[in-house]
């Protein structure tokens, strides 16, 4: 292609302007143009989705396999193909090559792909390749990858792409992620095509291809996007080559490259570089600065008076408050004159009656002694309850008033520690009333206004500590005056200089966009163009000093089997059937009723056990046609698009509830308006008058699928329906009927449900619907198992790490590994190799949100709704499921079962004996028994009565401090996916809004983790009471077993029943932390000056503040609950225990006189055995 002279020179010169300026990264920018340039190249661009398939689909287009292709995350970097003799050329951050290798080892050069440690770019030059040596592909990561360089990386490449082909995967067209970054193509103006690729996953009988093409465009017109193309395509080798899509992609390619429709980048480039140069001149950093003297200097230091003013009279008025409250309050209240004082008090009266007299002779002294006794016994033992029930207290609420006043007198302090008031003998004395004599009744009326007076001291006293408080409080308030004050007179002098500061520093960013334009125009002076040439010999030499270090993994790891896990000791067939034997032979002994009874309500129990199975996973994770597989019938609606926007549930038939029929739960009213608390509705019909077309996408979608269905749905409202199979399909995935669903509870007769299981479909988790993430945390915590799906060729979202981090929290809270992880769509693998890729990918991640040894399986439930259930892989995942659910669920019971059949026998035993001894023996029996039980009894009444809840609330504490260092520590992660230039970037009015956002997100961030946090610490809080009951009932245990041989209590654990407490965690309003966003309002010193650390830090000092106000609340909900409801189960387990004791030792007695003979006992203890 001949090259425009005028672009040349122009390059030239603006690059060589803007390495003299410091403009480095814009500097390279130009040099890429530059190359593109001279060598006439045309760049096509490759982006979307890191499991899309782009890699494969770029290897079809060019003609040559050189990119790795795998559905887990390939492509780290940007890598160029090329079109020349075979070599690979590695670049560095600095874009100056580090190797240059042969490009035949191909394994190597897919490995080079994954690095993005040490390489930033890779050029790869394949001399098959098909297209023309003037014309790069560029490979980019994923979009939507995990890791946030790769979107960096990305975005980095845009700027020398003519036209761009966004890979999306069939299963996630319309995720948030396609549509955000799409709009900021728009907004480049960068023309783009839409490729939809892994066709072969679609199924016309779940979806119509009409259909699905209708609702792209309608997602596409949601957002205001114009692809020049839309390409179905498939690169399944079942498919690839009579795919009609291919070969048009492969054609609008074709027409790319021969028309050459180039983007004048530079053109667009200019307005990044006079930003560049306005951040370079710290121009919004001053401007910021001067915001802060707005008004006169006087005015400034006047509203910091007044802001000291009001701080400090509120702290006035909460102290006041508080003295009232807290310490006038407690001593209106207080009582100080327990009973046992009114002997002592009673004494000392009569000793100081005119009358008093102590013996017959030196009666005077004896007297005098003898009163003086009384006074100082009565004297010290009130001194004793005063500390106790005034002073202590006292001490504390005094402390507190200082703590919340921020007081800091040293002198305070130590006064209010070695707070005492000393009660003369002269007020003992005065008060006693003239001529009153010692009657009961006088003694409490002494007692009473003794009270008054001595409460009176210490009203007296704590005023007077309360005024040296107020005192104080004024002091620290001038003080801070004297220094605003002290400040005034720097202001105004401070602010002129910033001004004229600020004024050579505009005129110089003006100068500097005058050179600039020139620059692009040809008007001004001439720089060196050799500089250019100096840049591209940069990228041409080899960087000596580096070392390439690119390890190729051919060590596929093998193929893990299965763990078989341990099998109990016991064979619960075998427990069942010795169970079924035994009942009928005890059946008609009265004395082992209680073992009959127990054996029969635990069969009866596992009989008609119910099991709920909750399924979670990311959208299109295939869970609603993995519950299809496991079924035998498609009868959940399946689609690439999200389909369940409510929760459903299949469960077993009965009477009412025939098989194929459900029943649809509505939303209220209430819960419905509540739904739309954003619009700021009075009622549902406000809402249908709200314009949807200002909205956020997310609400947009929301609101519009409710004012679609209003008219027709809007009386069912509160209410439920029975329908039929076909309807249940509309109301599962027609969203304008779905928004209005609650629930809905499907009936279905297969092997399954008839053992009792339930499915819970649940909405996924990355829904582009808001209301499709709102899973209750319940179905985690009350599920018997919980199986997670993800997707072969989507195998790892952000939404998957979110679920995974909260079962990692909750994880060790299960009394059994409840948890499945289903890889589905198997089929999918190419190869072996590529399905234990994922397999090693997906159990690397689990592991690192804390699952190890994860029930890991891989299905396909496509080809077993195909009837080729061998080849799907379920088999084995039914054979473990199965057995979770029969044995490893009910193995606690069976368990118990046997523990119940052994006692019984022994029970005989002991009869036995006793019919076995003489009438001296039994009577030592008897008493032995009576006496077992009193003591026993006296244990269990000592658990009760001295119940200490301390280890709950110091659990709890420990708890939540743990909680907010894990989430102070999470910080760094936090900001930067907030704060990155992919989020903040623009003008200083679009950069403070941006902040401010990003500052809200992050918040809101924290919020929902915190929420997410103590909600795993309510499943471990009622863990930890049921382990601290059971370790109650095991000492009492122990104690019984140094008083008996005998087992009481038989050997079932208690059963702790603990609701979750409704609590809310919300964050205080946040200003302290975007009150100084305007400092940051210039991105060159956000992220070249690494202001972005000032800022974090910033963030970090408030936040344990922010935390301790967010969570104050919820820790002493906690407390309160866990404490009270561990002392409730304490004592309910000792009432239990106590009826079995009575009714164990009730039943010895009763029966001891049994009518059956020695013999018969024999015989029956031999027919038992042969049994047990």
């Amino acid at each position: 292609m001949t090259m425009v002279q005028s672009t040349s020179y122009t390059m030239k010169q603006l690059y060589a302007f803007l390495k003299q300026e410091g403009l480095h990264q814009q500097a390279e920018k130009v040099l890429d143009l530059y190359e593109k340039e001279i060598t006439g190249t045309f760049a096509v661009g490759f982006a979307g989705h890191f499991s899309a398939g782009k890699s494969t689909l770029i290897n079809f287009l060019a003609g040559t396999d050189v990119l790795p292709s795998s559905p887990i995350p390939t492509s780290a970097n940007i890598v160029r193909l090329k079109k020349g003799d075979e070599k690979a050329i590695a670049y560095n951050d600095e874009k100056q090559p580090i190797a240059v290798e042969e490009s035949r080892d191909i394994e190597r050069l897919k490995e080079m792909c994954k690095d993005n440690r040490q390489i930033s770019s890779l050029s790869i030059y394949k001399s098959d390749a098909t297209f023309p040596e003037d014309v790069e592909f560029i490979d980019t990561p994923g979009v939507d990858s995990t890791d946030d360089m790769d979107r960096t990386i990305t975005e980095g490449s845009l700027h020398v792409i003519d036209h761009l082909y966004y890979v999306v995967d069939y299963n996630h067209v319309q995720s948030e992620v396609n549509s955000s970054f799409l709009q900021e193509m728009e907004t480049k103006q960068l023309p783009f095509t839409l490729v939809i690729n892994q066709m072969d996953k679609h199924r016309e009988e779940e979806v119509p291809f009409e259909e699905f093409c209708a609702s792209v465009l309608e997602w596409l017109d949601s957002y205001g996007l114009e692809p020049d193309g839309i390409f179905y395509t498939t690169m399944h080798p079942s498919f690839s080559a009579s795919w009609e899509g291919n070969e048009q992609l492969r054609n609008h390619l074709r027409r790319k490259m021969e028309t050459r429709v180039r983007q004048d980048h530079l053109a667009s480039l200019f307005d990044e570089f006079s930003e560049a140069f306005r951040m370079k001149y710290d121009i919004e950093a001053y401007e910021e600065q001067l915001k802060t003297y707005e008004g006169s200097p006087v005015e400034e230091a006047e509203n910091k008076i007044q802001s000291v003013q009001h701080t400090y009279e509120e702290k006035k008025i909460r102290l006041e408050d508080l003295y009232k409250r807290r310490v006038r309050g407690f001593l209106k209240n207080a009582y100080i004159t327990p009973a046992v004082l009114r002997d002592d008090a009673a004494s000392y009266l009569e000793a100081m009656q005119p009358n008093f007299k102590k013996g017959f002779l030196f009666t005077r002294e004896k007297t005098k002694e003898e009163r003086e006794f009384r006074t100082k016994t009565f004297r010290d033992h009130l001194q004793q309850t005063l500390e106790k029930n005034l002073e202590w207290p006292l001490r504390d609420r005094l402390r507190e008033l200082t703590e919340e006043s921020s007081l800091t007198s040293e002198e305070l302090e130590e006064e209010i520690r070695h707070f005492h008031l000393d009660v003369e003998e002269q007020v003992l004395e005065d008060a006693i009333a003239r001529g009153a004599g010692v009657t009961g009744e006088y003694v409490l009326r002494y007692m009473e206004d003794l009270s008054k007076r001595i409460l009176q001291l210490y009203q007296q006293e704590t005023e007077r500590i309360y005024r040296k408080m107020k005192l104080q409080l004024e002091e620290q308030e001038t003080r801070e005056h004297s220094l605003v004050e002290e400040g005034t007179q720097e202001d105004v002098k401070q602010k002129q200089e910033i001004e004229a500061e600020l004024q050579q520093q505009i005129e110089k960013w003006k100068e500097k966009e005058k050179q600039l334009r020139d620059v692009y125009n040809d008007t001004g002076i001439s720089y060196d163009e050799e500089v250019i040439e100096q840049g591209l010999s940069r990228r041409e030499t080899i960087d000596e000093s580096a070392t390439l270090d690119i390890e190729t993994d051919q060590r596929m790891e093998k193929a893990e089997s299965v763990e078989i896990r341990e099998s109990e000791d016991y064979n619960l067939d075998h427990t069942r059937t010795r169970a079924d034997r035994l009942l009928p032979l005890i059946k008609d002994y009265e004395f082992l009723n209680t073992f009959y009874e127990s054996i029969t309500e635990k069969k009866e129990r596992l009989d008609n056990q119910q099991f709920t199975v909750a399924l979670f996973g990311a959208f299109s994770a295939g869970k609603s046609s993995f519950i299809n597989a496991l079924l035998g019938d498609d009868y959940l609606p399946t689609s690439p698009n999200p389909t369940t926007a409510s929760i459903n549930r299949v469960m077993p038939p009965d009477a009412s509830h025939p098989h194929e029929t459900a029943t649809v739960t509505f939303y209220s009213e209430e819960e419905m308006l509540a739904a739309f608390s954003f619009l700021e509705a009075s009622s549902l019909e406000d809402v249908m008058d709200k314009d949807a077309s200002q909205l956020e996408t997310r609400k947009k979608t929301m609101l519009e699928a409710f004012q679609s269905g209003y008219s027709s749905m809007g009386n069912l409202l509160d209410s439920q329906q029975q329908v039929s199979r076909e309807e249940f399909a509309d109301y599962v995935s027609v969203e304008s009927y779905s928004i209005f669903v609650k629930m809905i509870d499907f009936y279905v007769d297969s092997s399954y449900t008839r053992q009792g299981i339930t499915f819970v479909d649940t909405p996924g988790a990355d829904s582009v619907n808001d209301r499709h993430t709102d899973v209750s945390f319940n179905y985690i915590k009350e599920a018997d198992a919980i199986l997670f799906l993800t997707y072969y060729n989507h195998p790892f979202t952000k939404a998957d790490a979110r679920f995974l981090r909260q079962l990692g929290r909750v994880k060790d809270s299960f009394a059994v590994d409840k948890m499945f992880f289903i890889i589905n769509a198997s089929d999918l693998a190419q190869s072996e190799e590529d399905l234990q890729s994922v397999r090693t990918y997906i159990r690397s991640q689990l592991t690192y949100y804390g699952v190890r040894r994860p029930r890991l399986h891989t299905v396909s439930s496509l080809l077993a709704r195909k009837g080729r259930r061998e080849e799907s892989d379920l088999p084995p995942f039914e054979k473990e499921f199965e057995t979770f659910i029969h044995e490893e669920l009910q193995s606690m019971v069976y368990q118990s079962i046997e523990q119940d059949m052994k006692e019984s026998l022994t029970f005989t035993e002991e009869l036995i004996d006793y019919a076995k001894a003489d009438e001296t023996e039994k009577q030592a029996r008897m008493k032995k028994w009576q006496e077992e039980e009193r003591k026993i009894s006296e244990v269990l009444q000592a658990e009760k009565t001295n119940v200490d809840a301390t280890v709950i609330v110091q659990k709890l504490r420990k708890q939540f401090h743990y909680m907010k260092e894990r989430q102070q520590l999470q910080l760094t992660d936090n900001f930067k996916e907030e704060v990155n230039p992919g989020t903040i970037k623009g003008n200083k009015f679009e950069v403070k809004e941006q902040l401010d956002s990003a500052i809200k997100r992050l918040i809101q961030g924290y919020e929902d983790e915190l929420t997410n946090e103590c909600q795993a610490l309510t499943l471990r809080m009622e863990h930890f009471v049921a382990a601290s009951v059971k370790e109650r009932k095991n000492k009492v245990t122990e104690q019984v077993k140094q008083i008996t041989d005998s087992k009481p209590f038989g050997a079932d654990d208690p059963r702790t029943d603990l609701e979750t407490p409704s609590f809310r965690v919300t964050f205080p309003a946040y200003t302290e932390l975007t009150g100084n966003i305007g400092n940051y309002t210039n991105t060159k010193q956000l992220f070249e000056a690494n202001k972005k650390e000032q800022l974090k830090e910033e963030i970090s000092e408030e936040l344990p503040a922010m935390f301790d106000q967010a969570l104050g609340s919820v820790e002493q909900t906690f407390e309160s609950y866990y404490s009270n409801g561990y002392e409730q189960e304490i004592v309910k387990e000792m009432q239990t225990l106590q009826e079995k004791l009575s009714h164990y030792y009730a039943n010895l007695r009763e029966n001891s006189t049994t009518s059956l003979s020695t013999p018969q006992l024999v015989e029956l203890k031999k027919r038992m055995e042969d049994i047990i």
